[in-house]
Order: C-alpha cells, then structure tokens, then sequence
C-alpha cells in the first residue's frame, strides 16, 4: 500500500486508487501521515482540524474518522500500515517506503552526502528524483479546504532547500544552460532567497552574460534594503565581487566558500586587445589632489571596461591597464575594446587624455582562487599599446585592431573616431540560399493571405550568413513593395551605443509600454502586412524573450512575419523555442557546399581587387578550409587580394569567431578539446585521455558533451573536428612546451 501526500492526499493500494469520503477522514489520515511512526496525541489532531474554534463533538468526530480508516484499512493489501490507538493518542505504523514523504527525505539526504562528497552528478541525479515525487503543494487538497498546518509550511521550505540544492550540483556538472531559465523562474518566485539568487548569478555568468548577473544581486539588493532594510548576506555580496573580477573559480564545478586559496595558474595562448588608458596631470599638481581625484578616474575606466566584457589589467598611477579576450574570447573583442575607449573619451570629455588599442597574439595566464589577481599578459602587444599611447591623438589603434574593426568603427587613419553608423551585412548576389529565401516569402505570402503572425527563427552559427539572408530578403520586399512596413532591430549588446533602430528596446525593456507597440504594429497592418527582423536575438535577456514568444499570440489576426535570427545558445538557453507552438518556425542554416564557397570566394576576393591570375583554383583549393562558412570565405578573400600564396594562415576575424566558441565550453571540456587537437583523426577517447593524462571515463563524457554542442562529430570509429581551422585554433591556444609534450606522448608514448 502506497501513501501520497506529495501533493493532493493519495492512497494506492495494488494500483488501484483507494476512495475516502470526507474531509475529517481525510484531514485526520494527513495529519497521522506527516507525523508517521510517531506518537500524536489526540489534542493536536483535534487542534490540527479545528483551530482554536473546537466544538464540543471534537473529540468523538475524530475517534469515528480513525473508526472508518481503520476499516478501510482491514480490507486492503496485506502489506497495509496499522493505526493503533496509543495514549495519548494514536501511532501509525507503516513501512517508511511506502509513504512518498519518507522516499523524498532519503533521496535528499543522500544527495547532500554525495554533493559534500564531490559526486555531483550523482546528487543531481538523486535531487531530480526526489523533487520528482511531487505533485504539487503537500495535501493541496486539504490546504484547498482551509487547513493551514506548521508542518505544510516546513515541507514546502525543505522543498525549496532541495530545489537549491539540485541547482548547486547541476551547476557543478557544467549544466548552466539547461538549468538558466528554470532558475529564473524560481528567482520570481522566490526574490528574497539569496541562495537562488546567487545561483542565478552564477548561471547567468556562465552563460556569458555578466550585465545580467550583476542585474539580479542589484535587484536583489534593492529588494532587501528597501522591504527589510538589511543589505545582502556576505556570500553574496563576495560573488557579485567574484563576477565583477570575472573570477575564473566561477567558471565551473561547485562553488566554493570564498576564502583565500594557493593560485591555480593555467597557460594558454590568446589573441588579446589591450586597451591603455592616460589621462595626464598638470606638472604642479599637488600629489594628494591627484591622489583624491585617480580614485573617480579609476572607477569610470572600469565601469566602461566591464560594461563591453573587458577586465581590468590594473593601473600605475594615472595609467590604466584593461584587457579584452582574456579569460575568455569574444568574436569581436577589438571592437569592444575600441568602443570602451570611445565610451571612456567622452566621459572624460575636458580632460586630457589619450589612449592606445593593440592587438595580437599573447601568453596568458589566469591564477585560479585568487580574487584580486587580474589575468596576467606577455607579449609584443603590451609594447605596441606603450608605443602607441605616445602618438597624437586621443584614441590612437594599431593596424591589427583596424583591421579586425574595420566596417564597425570609424578610423582617421590610425585614429578612431567613432561607432560604425551602417551594418553591411555583404554585398553581391546572394549564393546557395535559394531554399531558405523561398521559406521566407513563402511565410511573408502566407502571412499577408491568410492576415496572421507568424515567427520565423533563423539558426545559425557565426558568419554562417544570417544577416546577409535577411539582408537580401528585405531587399526584395522594399523593391517590390509587399509589405507596408519594414522594422529592424538588433539586440546585440552594443545597441544602446549604435545608431540602429532599438526595436528591441521598444518591446522588451522593462517598463516598456509592449501594448503600445502591439497597437502600433496593428495599425500599421491594416494596409498590408509588416515585416518585423530582430537580429542577435541570443544576446536578448529573458523579458525580451518572453515578449517576442508571445507577439503571435498578443496579435492573432494581424498580419505580421517577425523574423529573429540567432546564435544555437539561444536553444541552449530556451530548448524549447520555437517548437510545437502554433504560427512558429525554426530554420538552422547548415554551411554551404564546397561549389557555393568557392563562389563566394572568387566573388568577394575579386571585388577586393585580388589578381585573377590563378584565381578561380586557388578559390577552389581554399573553399574547403572555409568550411562552408561565408564569413570565413570574406576573411580568405582579403588574405587573397593581399597577395598571399602558399600556405595560407587562419584569418584573424576566423580565429577570432573560433576561439570565441571554444571559451564557451567548460573549462573541463575546453581541456579535452586541445588534448584532441594535436592527436591525429579520427580519435578516441582512449587516446586522448592519454595525452591529457586524464581519466578516460571523464574524457568520454566530455567528448560526448562538446559532439551535441557541435564541435566535433564522429566519422571513422572516432571523433573528428566539425571545422576544419577547429582544430587549428584549439592547437595554437597550447603553449609550446605543453604542445610538444603532448605531442610526444600522442606520437611516441609516454
């Protein structure tokens, strides 16, 4: 016989549900079985039924209830608990596994002895199934009634604990992805809970997403000071520091207590910008005036730096040191770093200050554990930023950081002047995208014919051509006039400093007026339908999320394709978009054929004025490194109007896409993928656990975890990088004498 009360009271004897009539019978069964095995005295049953408002037939109300499921009792299975009349009252005794309470209990102390243990996965696994038991609030059919007990109270608290704690080993197995928007539900229904809220940080963090971490322990902090009027407990306000740090403890496995600890140092090799910042003195300054004013000074350089995913690199007087794509690469990193020069300029505006932006290729080091330690650089690029900082001009970028920004910030020579005011998403005939463009007029025809929304999601990895595709299918319907309005808008994180239109401001920041904009949209449809294109829409935060997943249904009978294009994250995020929801369709966008890249290759290289001599084979020979990707053909055209023959090197604008998808994934399995890179293909994962010296069931796990993100794919018995320059990348980030000792043991043993 099996007892629920995990939810609505339930009582199943041999699979079939056991019937009792009456909420007093039922309420006194409730009551018996939160306190199963023990001894309950008649008075707190009685006060348990009726308050303080007790009737005088109290007593023999609940004596004719134990009367009655003592009968139910008698005719059910063998196996079935004994409700025992037991001064001063009654005992019932059954067998703990039988009652779904007890199972929770044991699940969840197990849990915990695993995750102090260190065996994560285990304890997930174990808090999963114990969360898993409910059904609902514990006898949410007496509460229903108006039974309010101590005891519900406790059991929904220690549900809550349980729920934090399968967060806390979830996030020690690297699962911050799948477990993001579950925490934030939780967060919003449980603001106050400082645990949660650090366990959104932290996730958020992970993700990438470090504006929107800070965002939740400020709304945090506001929630407490202004409801209770305390400040954030000390573990808290020392993960918000950990993020503004970007503490590299943070970045997987369990978090620990926030104490000092011996510095783990990892090496690698990295394209980095540095940012050097000088805001020059007059010569007869008073030194306690310069010192009162360099703490402001230092503040506002840091404020910008973070605020375009830069970490401080530190500062020797009123010189500033900041780093970009260090720990962890962006695609765009010397545009950010350009922009937070910018940003820094005009806040500074009336002082006389200059700064330099170079970048390059640099050893880096990250000390593990130790909170005040900044990743540490070395390279020629630390000596190109000095030399440039001497130059006139305010804002003066090496040509490496020109190049790499070219298209997305103003240069006067050397001298940057400010952001980009066009995206260009490419020009030319749009190739090997004839299905996709058919799918969008298709849904623009189906839209405008039948008057309904409908959502469009665009997937693709970077430089796959998302942009260019929505580029030449808005082309196409502003020249042939078939929608009356065409809105754009980018939800990248530059937006607020960018000329383009902020739609996603419009419909998604919070105290947005969203039914303006619906009213808006339905307005302007009543001509013909509106064409809506949200682009980067995996930078977006929840509110904005939850805004577009609903425009279909907030405007039913209007006319409206709303296109959003994305990174995969965003399906990491939310698994869920898009599928099996009315008026919704997802495309992925797969890398083109090896024909259509060489197209595009003999294109572009020759818009860029490369020689044709030899042009069309060289296209050909390199459209297989391109891998498919039209961004990565754009790079290789450059290298070939640059007149380079022979062996071609890695494009800066690809390495940098690359190395930016590969700091995405956990640092266990970053690890094992450049184990992977310098043993041959395909691979194992006994070999590569060999050259790592790692254990191979760790190493099969990893490998299985970075193949569904898409990194490598099996072909030949083993694994082999899904890219072909992957592989490239992931060596080059190996310092020389880890490369070469790795290498010997993949080649000649240990």
């Amino acid at each position: 016989m099996e007892f629920k009360v995990l939810g609505a009271l339930e009582i199943v004897d041999e699979a079939e549900v056991v019937e009792l009539s009456g909420v007093k019978q039922r309420a006194v069964l409730g009551y018996l079985l939160l306190h199963a095995n023990k001894v309950v005295p008649m008075s707190h049953v009685v006060k348990a039924l009726w308050g303080g408002d007790v009737p005088p037939s109290a007593r023999k109300m609940v004596q004719n209830a134990v009367s009655a499921l003592r009968r139910m009792l008698a005719t059910a299975s063998t196996d079935a608990p004994v409700l025992l009349t037991h001064a001063p009252g009654y005992l019932l005794r059954l067998d703990p596994e039988s009652l779904d309470l007890h199972r929770f209990q044991r699940l969840v102390e197990k849990a915990r002895t695993d995750l102090a243990a260190g065996s994560a996965k285990q304890a997930a696994t174990a808090l999963r199934a114990a969360l898993a038991l409910w059904r609902g609030p514990a006898l949410s059919d007496l509460v229903e009634t108006g039974l309010n007990w101590s005891e519900l109270s406790a059991l929904e608290i220690a549900k809550l604990g349980a729920v934090e704690d399968c967060f806390e080993a979830e996030l020690a197995c690297g699962r911050h992805h799948e477990v993001l928007a579950e925490l934030g539900e939780f967060v919003v229904r449980e603001p106050r809970r400082e645990r949660l809220c650090g366990q959104l940080m932290v996730a958020l963090y992970r993700a990438g997403r470090q504006a929107e971490a800070l965002d939740v322990y400020q709304r945090t902090q506001a929630l407490l000071v202004d409801d209770l009027g305390i400040e954030p407990g000390r573990e808290l306000r020392a993960l918000q520091s950990m993020i503004v740090n970007q503490d590299l403890s943070l970045t997987v496995g369990p978090r620990q207590p926030v104490v000092a600890a011996a510095p783990d140092v990892s090496l690698e090799r990295k394209q980095v910008s540095v940012l050097l910042v000088h805001v020059s003195t007059p010569a007869d300054a008073d030194p306690e005036d310069v010192d009162e004013a360099l703490p402001e000074i230092a503040t506002l350089v840091s404020d910008e730096v973070r605020r375009f995913g830069g970490v401080g690199g530190g500062a020797i007087g009123s010189m500033f040191l900041a780093l970009f794509g260090v720990p962890r690469t962006h695609d765009n990193d010397a545009e950010r770093a350009v922009r937070a020069a910018l940003a820094i300029r005009d806040r500074l505006d009336g002082s006389e200050v200059r700064i330099a932006v170079s970048t390059g290729g640099a050893l880096t080091r990250f000390q593990r554990g130790d909170l005040a330690a900044a990743p540490v650089v070395t390279g020629a690029v630390l000596d190109s930023a000095l030399l440039l900082l001497g130059a006139a001009g305010s804002i003066v970028a090496s040509e490496a950081t020109r190049r790499a920004a070219d298209g997305r910030i103003v240069f006067d020579g050397e001298l940057a002047v400010a952001p980009a005011e066009t995206r260009e998403p490419g020009a030319g005939p749009l190739i090997g995208r004839v299905h996709e463009l058919q799918l969008l007029r298709s849904l623009l025809g189906q839209v405008r014919d039948l008057r309904r929304p409908h959502l469009l999601t665009v997937i693709g990895r970077p430089g796959i051509g998302k942009s260019r595709l929505v580029a030449e299918f808005g082309r196409q319907v502003c020249a042939n006039r078939e929608a009356v309005a065409c809105l754009s808008g980018f939800t990248s994180p530059f937006t607020a400093d960018s000329p383009y239109l902020p739609l996603a401001a419009m419909i998604g920041e919070p105290g947005a007026d969203f039914a303006a904009w619906c009213r808006h949209v339905e307005s302007a449809a009543v001509d013909g339908p509106v064409v809506v294109v949200l682009e980067d829409l995996h930078w977006a935060d929840d509110v904005l999320l939850a805004a577009v997943e609903t425009l279909t249904d907030r405007l039913p009978s209007v006319p409206l394709l709303v296109i959003a294009t994305a990174r995969p994250e965003l399906l990491r995020r939310r698994p869920a978009w898009g599928g099996g929801r009315r008026h919704t369709t997802m495309t992925t966008l797969d890398p083109l054929s090896e024909h259509a890249t060489a197209e595009i290759l003999l294109d572009l290289a020759s818009r860029e004025g490369a020689d044709r001599a030899g042009l069309p084979e060289l296209c050909d020979a390199l459209a297989g490194r391109a891998g498919g990707i039209p961004l990565f053909a754009a790079e290789y055209a450059k290298l070939l109007a640059g007149d380079v023959r022979g062996e071609f090197p890695v494009p800066a604008g690809v390495h940098s896409v690359l190395a930016s998808q590969l700091d995405m994934v956990s640092p266990a399995e970053k690890t094992v993928l450049l184990d992977a890179s310098v043993v041959p293909e395909p691979f194992s994962a006994e070999t590569v656990a060999s050259v790592g010296r790692r254990d191979e069931a760790e190493v099969a796990d990893a490998l299985t975890q970075v193949e569904r993100l898409g990194f490598l794919r099996r072909s030949g018995g083993g694994y082999v990088f899904e890219h072909p320059l992957a592989r490239e990348v992931a060596s080059a980030q190996l310092p020389r004498s880890e490369r070469a000792d790795k290498l010997q043991r993949a080649f000649g043993g240990s």
